[in-house]
C-alpha cells in the first residue's frame, strides 16, 4: 500500500458537482497493520559471515528491527562479523551451539517481540568470543530467558563481553542453566547500569 506500517491515517471524503460546489460527505480513519515481524533461520556453515545474506533462510536482503533470529538444528557454529544491529529475538533452539565473534566492538539489541528478547533453550548454549566485545542489549520490554547455557570469553585477555538488560529482573537463569565467566573475560558480565537487572 505504500503507507507505514502501524500508522493511523485520516481522510476525508467529498462529493463535487459540475460547479466545484462540494460538501464533506464523510470522515474516516485507517489503520494500517503493524509490521509483521520476520523469522530468519542461520544455515551458513561453521565461521560464517553474519552479514552475507544467504547465510540466513529466508535471505535476509534487508535487515529490520523486528527480525527473528533462529539458530537451530542442533549445530555446533562459529558465526563472525556479527555487526552494531538492532533485531527483535535471537533464539538457540534443539540442543545447538553457537559462537558470537565481531571484527569490531558493537552492540547487539533486542528490542523483544511480545516481551521476548532473548532464548536459549535447554542444551542449546550461546557463547561470546573473540579480541573485540559484544554486548547483547535487551532494550526495555524485552527479557531474557535462559534455560541452556552461557560463556562469555575472549581470546584475549580483558575482552569486556556482557549481557545487558534495561529492566530489573529482565534477564533470568532457570534453574539447570549454567552461566560461565571465561579467564580472560573483562569487568561484570552483566554491566553495571541496571540495579537488579
Amino acid at each position: 500500500s505504500g503507507l507505514t506500517a502501524g500508522t493511523t491515517w485520516y481522510y476525508k471524503i467529498y462529493s463535487v458537482d459540475k460547479a466545484f460546489n462540494y460538501a464533506i460527505e464523510t470522515e474516516a480513519s485507517y489503520a494500517s497493520p503493524p509490521p509483521v515481524p520476520m523469522t530468519y533461520s542461520w544455515i551458513g556453515s561453521d565461521n560464517a559471515d553474519w552479514t552475507v545474506e544467504s547465510n540466513w533462510d529466508p535471505v535476509r536482503t534487508v535487515p529490520d528491527t523486528i527480525d527473528i533470529l533462529a539458530f537451530d538444528g542442533g549445530t555446533v557454529k562459529t558465526i563472525t562479523n556479527v555487526p552494531a544491529q538492532t533485531i527483535g529475538q535471537l533464539l538457540l533452539l534443539g540442543n545447538t551451539a553457537i559462537t558470537l565473534t565481531s571484527g569490531n566492538v558493537v552492540t547487539l539489541s533486542l528490542r523483544g517481540i511480545q516481551g521476548s528478547g532473548l532464548s536459549v533453550e535447554s542444551g542449546s548454549q550461546l557463547t561470546l568470543n573473540g579480541d573485540k566485545a559484544i554486548n547483547i542489549a535487551l532494550t526495555a520490554g524485552a527479557a531474557g530467558h535462559i534455560d541452556g547455557s552461557i560463556l562469555l570469553t575472549g581470546s584475549t585477555i580483558g575482552t569486556a563481553q556482557r549481557i545487558t538488560a534495561a529492566d530489573v529482573s529482565g534477564l533470568t537463569f532457570t534453574s539447570g542453566s549454567i552461566f560461565t565467566a571465561g579467564a580472560r573475560l573483562a569487568g561484570n558480565p552483566f554491566g553495571t547500569g541496571t540495579a537488579g537487572s
